[in-house]
């Protein structure tokens, strides 16, 4: 009867399954079986349509039905029921959802069946339910590895193949540690002996034939080559350059003719992730086994031990490293083994140590492992040329440059391979060759080595035709090989090249043709024109400007501007590889037609296409640094989408560093466009490039990051710790980078200690009498470059002692397990994170030979608790507090002042600058006094709630704020200057006035505080030799700076009618600032500016509260952590800022006494109590390279001496 997808149909076969219940005669079971057997394959094929509402979803009658049958007598009836249930277990059908523990529990009482078909669609249903519903396993999780565990040696293969799947699946589980583990030392057998070859693959392998390089391949059992396009990639911190989508195949320890999937590579697979969620925990119940395996008598039993070695590998490899200088030895002379299964398998297991094969002695292993593989590569068989040559291209890619004293030698062997080969290996071949030449790179051009490779290479590119696909392979190889021998490879090019644009016109007209006219034509396989691209890539890499003759001569650029926008994604993004190189060898003939392929780029920036927006990207930058300034017509096709691209989430590396060295090479050529909103990139832009090895693209981003910043400094304010990082990552950039690199830390620096505390500078100076005000204020600056020193210095220390601590807590972690690892083990360690692949901050912790390296940012606090004692911890954290709580009181009332002045001032300006009493009228009836202390209640009540939060980011409203800062201080400093060039200037300033000096004194040191955010600026500089330098340049740069902005003030205004925030004396005074405008964004620059790092203020003192009552770790009561907290923060500054707005007593009486304490006092006791404290350990011979010229012993009473002086 022939079933019908509707609803009638299905009900026919299930009538027929209900009619022939009983009698149970021999020809009811039959009709029952055909009933079954058609509807098993109605449930293949239409298990969606069964579920749906198209026929009245028949699956809800269906699956309770089938459940009736798994206890049918029939056995047959059993298997076809449950392997019908079986469709629906993925697609979680909500039928069967609704009666899952009912189907549960009949696979449970079909466990033992008698018959293998039953048992293996039972061990079938229990795979597809771990995955889809294993809450409900989990009960019964020991039961069924047990049960999983007794199926895996079913005698029938079927059986234990289906059960072998269990645990390949359930090794992606959460709970597959805590399933296993009291089962593992049972299941590692069972795997093991599942890993050795039947008789069934023996046979299939021809197993006992030894000599077959003579007999011709079997076209039929090659299989179909496809060419994967270029992607362009960049060498980082990993040493690799792909995105993790190249998986490479070496992972098949089998010959393709057992293409089925078997219990033995199911057994290997398991294994293997086994291996990698248990790693050392496996090794135990193994190593008694492999070792019986390993050196067993019986061939079989011998290559299934080697087999289990190399499944180990990547999970067991730390711990399996104290045995393998006694196995690599014994696998290197299995590669001699007389069965060639044996050395087959051998070649593959050496191929997954190639790793350590190459971090130990040349002459040890991999000299004795190379001889042998090559050996094998010639070998008379031809499954272990194969296996021979897979593995000798894994080896090349793991030594590298270590090959190059071998090339000869090596050569030799690949070339006589040629003509030894039959068809399937000698593609095989082509990739051993490319993978040489990508290894050892321009080592290979050598007049001898040239004249090896290139005459059997281009004798096989003659014989073969533009439509063999044999092609492919051998133009992937010849890529390699053309960008290795660079101009070694002029003799051969044009032919070469020549070709390359025929396969691309002819793929190109053929399309045309194709999409004209589908029914005449065949479509074209793209392969050929994207195999082709890219050698034009690997020829115009390794050629450079040598192609230009062959450019010109062809019409490459207009088959390229094609190619860009064909429908096939991967030849637009060999397109774009191929565009790039062409940029790079020969912009001449790229720059006509920039103007056609901007656009086309700028619509392939889709992240959507990884590797096509990755090409794109890269073509893209090339294109700016050749275009420069020329660049900027066409920024706005580009560059908004790089900068979504590098802000997206889940974006992989090789794109996110490709669109990194784009956007700073734009910004390089074009910083107007770029540099505005620097701010937006900045963060993901640095992290980036960080992980990049030094080369000239990262050169010419970060080249842009320094001209974006120098455009718009305000933008990396609140990233600048990222920037630094990312410098950091440098090992040795070029002398004119380093400069503009300390440029930037020079501006940087100046920015953090240059505040808000220089407005009141004028009135301090204008007191204390002009003379006293610049000696004092150059001596103050000395002395603040000398505790700025001494920071550095303790910061230094602090390293030293953590570094110390680390290793004492290794040495004793390697004395407790030293019998774990042998010599080896050390040096595989070492090895595994060589200096050229590491980021730098981790070469310098890991290997630096100077204890005193400034690797890790250390805070004050946190030195203060390494070399203080309690009592000096806590003196230091309630001197930080006073010193914040009157940053707060500065701040709480700086921005009332500004608003009261302006609202309240005289804007007619026809009295000029005078100076108000607090009595007088502001608005009617309301007083002065009483405006300010309006504007101070509503500054606290808009900015008092960030202090019971962790509100801190205020990222662009610092940049902004930055900005005005140094455009208000310009103005100020420019109208100054004017109004004294006029002569109209009417500052008769005193040249000496003690009394004044008290209060100089503490607004100086104020304003030159900067040594507790040292730790953040100091530590990721790489270089730190020249810090001193640009710590001294800062020094003075912002010494001039202060003293221009005091001595123009007090010579421009009258000494009596300087305010304390100086800002103020523009407010109100036509004769200085005539616009508005102008006037009020002096005057209310303050509040903005304030406003702004006020919570940040706020916050930090809160956290410093907790860190002063708490800092062991744990949590406070919730009152005490959100209300008490942000209150005792928030109300005595208010207090303080309500009973008076006398600025500059304010700021002195902070800067005297807290900021004495922090500047001075606090620098002095940590450099002198770090060098007591490391004495002892390191010894008196062992100097601080940071350690200041001057003793700080001296230093340190000289300064308590002057600062109790200053303050009586």
């Amino acid at each position: 009867m022939e079933w019908q997808a509707d609803e009638q149909g299905l009900q026919q076969v299930l009538q027929l399954l209900r009619d022939s219940q009983s009698p149970d005669t021999a020809t009811q079971r039959s009709v029952q079986q055909g009933s079954f057997g058609a509807l098993q394959k109605i449930c293949e094929d239409s298990s969606e349509l069964l579920d749906s509402d198209a026929l009245n979803r028949p699956l809800n009658i269906m699956i309770p039905k089938f459940l009736q049958f798994f206890k049918h007598c029939s056995p047959k009836i059993r298997s076809h029921a449950v392997a019908c249930v079986n469709q629906f277990i993925i697609g979680r059908a909500q039928a069967l959802m609704d009666n899952i523990d009912t189907f549960i529990e009949s696979l449970f009482a079909l466990a033992a069946d008698e018959d293998s078909e039953v048992r293996k669609n039972v061990c079938r249903a229990l795979v597809m339910l771990l995955e889809v519903r294993i809450d409900r396993l989990i009960p019964h999780m020991h039961s069924i590895v047990e049960y999983m565990l007794q199926r895996t040696r079913d005698p029938d293969e079927n059986v234990s193949l289906e059960a072998c799947e269990f645990w390949l699946t359930l090794a992606e589980q959460p709970i597959c540690k805590e399933a296993i583990s009291g089962h593992l030392a049972q299941l590692v057998p069972v795997l093991v002996n599942g890993m050795k070859y039947s008789e069934i693959d023996i046979i299939l392998l021809k197993g006992d034939v030894e000599e077959d390089e003579a007999v011709p391949d079997n076209e039929q059992d090659i299989k179909p080559r496809f060419h994967k396009s270029r992607t362009v990639t960049l060498r980082h911190e990993g040493g690799e350059g792909g995105e993790g989508e190249d998986s490479s195949d070496d992972d098949d320890d089998d010959d393709e003719s057992l293409s089925d999937w078997n219990l033995r590579k199911c057994s290997a697979a398991a294994l293997d992730v086994l291996a990698n969620v248990f790693r050392d925990e496996l090794l135990p119940p193994l190593l008694p086994v492999l070792k019986g395996l390993l050196f067993h008598p019986d061939w079989i039993v011998k290559e299934s031990g080697i087999l289990v070695l190399g499944a180990i590998a990547e999970g067991c490899m730390q711990d399996m490293v104290p045995y393998l200088p006694e196995l690599i030895p014994h696998l290197i002379q299995s590669l001699s083994d007389k069965k060639a299964l044996v050395r087959s398998i051998s070649c593959w297991t050496l191929s997954r140590y190639a790793f350590w094969v190459v971090s130990q002695p040349a002459d040890s292993y991999l000299k004795p492992l190379m001889t042998e593989l090559l050996r094998r590569i010639l070998d008379s068989n031809k499954r272990v040329q194969e296996a021979a040559c897979s593995a000798f291209a894994t080896l090349e890619e793991e030594a590298c440059t270590e090959l190059v004293p071998y090339l000869s030698f090596i050569l030799d062997t690949l070339v006589f391979a040629f003509s030894k080969y039959q068809h399937k290996n000698l593609l095989i071949l082509y990739d051993a060759i490319g993978t040489l030449a990508d290894s050892v790179g321009h080592h290979l051009n050598q007049p001898e080595y040239i004249q090896k490779l290139m005459p059997p290479l281009i004798q096989k590119w003659n014989e073969l035709k533009d439509e063999d696909k044999d092609l492919f392979p051998l133009l992937e190889c010849l890529s390699s090989v053309a960008t290795a021998l660079q101009s070694g490879f002029l003799p051969y090019c044009e032919p070469v090249y020549q070709r390359c644009v025929t396969l691309v016109q002819k793929n190109l007209a053929q399309a045309m043709m194709y999409n004209q006219q589908p029914d005449q034509y065949e479509a074209p396989d793209k392969d050929f024109m994207i195999v082709a691209l890219d050698l034009l890539s690997g020829l115009a890499e390794g050629l450079g400007s040598h192609v230009d003759q062959l450019v010109a001569r062809s019409n490459i650029m207009t088959l390229l501007f094609q190619c860009m926008q064909d429908t096939m994604p991967e030849v637009r993004q060999s397109s774009f590889a191929l565009l790039g190189d062409l940029t790079k060898a020969c912009f001449v003939h790229v720059k006509p037609c920039i103007a056609e392929f901007m656009p086309v780029l700028g619509l392939n920036l889709n992240p959507e296409f990884i590797s096509v927006c990755n090409n794109a990207t890269w073509a893209i930058g090339e294109i700016a640094i050749q275009m420069g300034t020329e660049m900027q017509p066409f920024m706005a096709l580009v560059l908004s989408n790089l900068v979504d691209i590098i802000n997206r989430p889940n974006t992989p590396k090789t794109l996110l560093e490709n669109t990194a060295i784009t956007i700073g090479r734009l910004g390089y050529v074009c910083p107007q466009e770029v540099a505005p909103i620097l701010p937006q990139f900045i963060q993901p832009l640095c992290t980036s490039l960080r992980n990049i090895r030094d080369n000239e693209e990262k050169d010419s981003a970060f080249r842009g990051i320094c001209v974006m910043i120098g455009a718009n400094p305000g933008g990396v304010v609140q990233d600048f710790i990222f920037f630094c990082d990312a410098v950091a990552s440098w090992v040795n950039p070029k002398d004119d980078l380093r400069d503009m690199f300390y440029k930037v830390g020079l501006v940087y620096m100046f920015n953090l200690i240059v505040g808000t505390g220089a407005l009141t500078m004028p009135k301090a100076f204008a007191t204390a009498g002009w003379v006293v005000s610049v000696s004092l204020v150059t001596f103050l600056a000395f002395m603040s470059f000398m505790t700025t020193t001494f920071v550095i210095e303790a910061m230094a220390a602090a390293n030293a002692q953590l570094r110390w601590k680390r290793r004492e807590q290794e040495e004793i972690h390697d004395n407790d397990s030293s019998s774990d690892y042998s010599d080896d083990d050390v040096i595989i360690r070492g090895r595994s994170d060589s200096i050229e692949t590491r980021p730098i901050l981790s070469v310098q912790r890991a290997t630096s030979a100077d204890h005193f390296d400034i690797v890790e940012r250390v805070e004050m606090g946190q030195m203060a608790s390494m070399f203080f004692n309690k009592v000096g911890v806590n003196m230091f954290y309630i001197c930080l507090i006073v010193y914040l709580y009157g940053d707060l009181a500065i701040y709480a009332a700086a921005v009332p002042v500004s608003l009261m002045e302006v609202s309240c001032g005289n804007h007619s300006c026809s009295a000029g600058s005078v100076k108000y009493n607090d009595t007088e009228s502001c608005w009617g009836p309301l007083r002065r006094k009483d405006a300010y202390r309006v504007f101070l209640a509503l500054f606290t009540l808009l900015l008092g709630p960030f202090t019971f939060f962790n509100a801190q980011k205020t990222k662009y409203l610092q940049i902004i704020t930055s900005v005005m800062r140094w455009i208000a201080f310009t103005m100020m400093i420019i109208l100054a200057l004017i109004r004294i060039g006029k002569g109209h200037g009417e500052g008769r300033p005193p040249v000496a006035q003690i009394s004044g000096v008290p209060n100089l004194f503490g607004v100086c040191v104020y304003s030159f505080m900067c040594q507790h955010s040292l730790p953040s600026l100091v530590t990721p500089i790489s270089n730190k030799q020249r810090m001193s330098t640009l710590v001294v340049i800062d020094y003075i740069l912002i010494l001039c700076f202060y003293a221009l902005l005091s001595l123009t003030a007090i010579f421009c205004f009258d000494s009596s009618l300087l305010r304390d925030m100086y800002t103020l004396n523009f407010t109100d005074n036509c004769d200085v600032l005539g616009i508005p405008f102008l006037r009020y964004f002096l005057g209310l620059f303050p509040v903005f500016t304030i406003s702004t790092n006020f919570p940040i203020i706020a916050v930090t003192l809160r956290n410093n509260w907790k860190a002063l009552f708490h800092r062991d770790g744990g949590t406070y009561p919730w009152v005490v952590d959100r209300i008490v907290f942000p209150l005792i923060t928030l109300i005595p500054p208010v207090i303080v800022a309500f009973c008076t707005h006398d600025l500059e007593s304010l700021v002195g009486i902070t800067g005297a006494y807290a900021g004495t304490g922090i500047q001075y006092i606090i620098p002095a006791f940590l450099v002198y109590l770090s060098r007591r404290h490391l004495e002892p350990v390191f010894g008196q011979d062992v100097v601080n390279k940071h350690r200041p010229g001057v003793q700080a012993q001296f230093i340190r009473r000289f300064i308590d001496t002057f600062q109790m002086f200053s303050v009586n």
